[in-house]
């Protein structure tokens, strides 16, 4: 079947909380007073809602820990329904090792403390992740270093070649809202897609 929608009416205003997390460590290029303004909330949000990153996985070592004590069959891809009933299972997070378990509790903390009625079948946590990846990079990591370490705190397995995928096509769709600001006059917004482009092509 096929995935919930989010309630439209809540979108925003849960894209922006998630903000404070995501951009607390942000690129020091990057004024306090940028990352604090809603130029670049709106920014953010409308290239996200363009695109947002789907191939996660979850960890290969966790996965058949789960299907051996659960005994049953589910997908590796981290949205998909199955594995998000799983994962979000105080009874499936139980039945793995001590360190897994910490992963798996860590990604409800970090990613699915929303209050959306499809929880957590909503967006939340694709978004999440996809906000991490940007916070990464932003932050000068690479693709190879942002997938580590997806992997080592939250047991989510990626691939850098989709990363750096992703990424590219992230830019180009700041590049799209860069030059429909433009047409429209909106310079602040023109000012930040460019920035923010500058920042995830180089990395610095």
């Amino acid at each position: 079947k096929s995935r919930k929608k989010k309630n439209n009416n809540s979108t925003a205003v849960k894209q922006i909380k998630f903000k404070e997390n995501i951009f607390s460590d942000i690129h020091e290029k990057m004024s306090k007073d940028e990352v604090n303004s809603n130029d670049l909330l709106k920014v953010q949000s409308i290239a996200l809602d363009l695109e947002l990153f789907e191939n996660a996985y979850l960890a290969p070592v966790v996965h058949k820990q789960i299907i051996s004590a659960l005994k049953m069959n589910f997908s590796t891809r981290l949205f998909a329904e199955s594995t998000l009933d799983i994962i979000s299972s105080g009874e499936a997070i139980s039945k793995v090792d001590k360190k897994f378990q910490d992963a798996l509790l860590k990604i409800q903390i970090d990613f699915l403390r929303c209050d959306c009625n499809e929880r957590p079948f909503c967006e939340c946590l694709q978004r999440g992740i996809s906000y991490y990846i940007i916070n990464q990079r932003l932050n000068g990591k690479d693709p190879i270093d942002i997938s580590n370490a997806l992997l080592k705190e939250y047991q989510i397995q990626t691939y850098p070649g989709d990363i750096f995928s992703w990424l590219d096509a992230y830019v180009r769709n700041l590049d799209a809202i860069r030059r429909i600001a433009k047409a429209f006059g909106k310079k602040e917004i023109v000012q930040v897609s460019e920035k923010l482009m500058k920042i995830v092509e180089s990395g610095k």
